[in-house]
């Protein structure tokens, strides 16, 4: 059997220059940088250039806070960093990082061991985390696998759903940044709080206050698939479980009876009062599009 391979992020934000546009004289609809995107352990990998000169790929991640390295990567790079703290992790910062005319200047940034990050990001270079997309319209076109930044949303203020669309409203937590979350999605007919997390590579993870609320048990011999994932800063290998729901929805988008995984004891995130995460499982069908600025959150059906 192929095992499941899923890491989430620990997310802490410090304070950032803002994200602006290079050349902002353009239309409102018109994205201000349109990227193909890879996909590895069904995360996304995007090309970012550093300090205008050199470029990076970098794994994005909505679950994530401050923009990260591995240490091979500044290395690479020539980056000078601070030692690693008591948890390993050094410290630096980059003139600027820009993926087409969206620039963050002046960014800080997490230097990890290489190690520690290679089985989330594998061979690539960091993380392209919230610190950097927080003051934009972040869009992933899963089906054509294109990322878009926009600096006004293309899609019309209003919260509005068809059987083609649905927007639903953003939350974000003070305590832990620009983390999407929203109570617009449906367990078994009951709101819950879901954080979108395109660093997560399954579909869904019932957090603790979830499965104590709905009672949800494990399905017999769902124990026997092992995932690595990072609690805190250090990577930690567990076994996980999975129950079944009735339904799961958002708006016109529905799965039912969908295999949702129980989240492990050192799964971090279980303090920050969501029920569930929902990763590119349920992601990969839609074009997604996080308005930061305007605080929501559509999925559409593509036209082909």
């Amino acid at each position: 059997m192929k095992l499941l391979f899923i890491i989430f992020s620990v997310a802490v934000i410090s304070g950032q220059s803002s994200c602006i546009a290079a050349n902002t004289v353009k239309s409102e609809n018109r994205p201000i940088a349109e990227v193909p995107f890879t996909l590895f352990q069904n995360a996304i990998i995007v090309p970012a250039v550093i300090n205008s000169q050199d470029t990076v790929k970098l794994l994005l991640d909505t679950g994530w806070g401050p923009l990260a390295l591995v240490v091979s990567a500044t290395e690479r790079l020539g980056l000078e960093f601070d030692p690693p703290d008591e948890n390993g992790l050094g410290r630096t910062r980059i003139r600027t990082i820009s993926i087409g005319n969206a620039i963050k200047l002046d960014p800080f940034v997490e230097v990890f061991p290489t190690a520690s990050l290679a089985p989330l990001i594998g061979p690539h270079d960091g993380i392209l985390s919230t610190a950097f997309f927080s003051d934009l319209v972040l869009q992933i076109d899963y089906p054509a696998k294109v990322l878009r930044f926009f600096i006004h949303s293309p899609i019309s203020s209003e919260l509005v759903t068809t059987n083609l669309r649905t927007t639903i409203p953003m939350i974000l937590s003070p305590a832990i940044g620009a983390l999407p979350f929203s109570d617009s999605i449906y367990f078994d007919g009951k709101p819950v709080r879901g954080l979108f997390d395109t660093g997560g590579s399954g579909g869904f993870v019932a957090m603790r206050q979830l499965i104590d609320r709905a009672k949800l048990t494990p399905i017999p011999d769902s124990s026997n698939i092992g995932i690595g994932m990072l609690s805190g800063d250090t990577l930690v290998q567990q076994r996980v479980q999975f129950t079944k729901a009735g339904r799961i929805s958002l708006g016109p988008f529905v799965v039912d009876t969908p295999r949702v995984m129980l989240a492990p004891a050192q799964l971090g995130g279980d303090d920050w009062g969501h029920d569930l995460v929902i990763g590119y499982g349920f992601m990969r069908h839609y074009i997604v599009t996080f308005d930061y600025p305007g605080r929501k959150i559509t999925f559409e059906r593509p036209s082909t």
